[in-house]
């Protein structure tokens, strides 16, 4: 996993007007980011399976996917 996706993920937890610009334009949110081909795939085709396999967790992949992030959202710690 790059740091441009974990930098991505942070950003999106507990950030409502960066959750907004992702949903609303994800091709743009993620050229904000220096991420893989396979990540910027998989984020924007919204695969969570390739997402949980460049991640190495499920629960984070899930996560991203899900929109739902808050400040004590746990995709954090998978993380880091």
């Amino acid at each position: 996993m790059s740091v441009g996706f974990k930098d991505l993920v942070a950003s999106l937890q507990g950030d409502f007007e960066a959750l907004v610009n992702f949903m609303d334009s994800p091709e743009t949110f993620v050229a904000n980011y220096e991420l893989s081909d396979d990540e910027r795939e998989a984020l924007l085709s919204r695969d969570a399976e390739k997402l949980a396999e460049l991640a190495g967790s499920e629960q984070l992949a899930l996560g991203v996917l899900s929109g739902a992030h808050t400040p004590t959202c746990g995709a954090r710690e998978l993380l880091w």
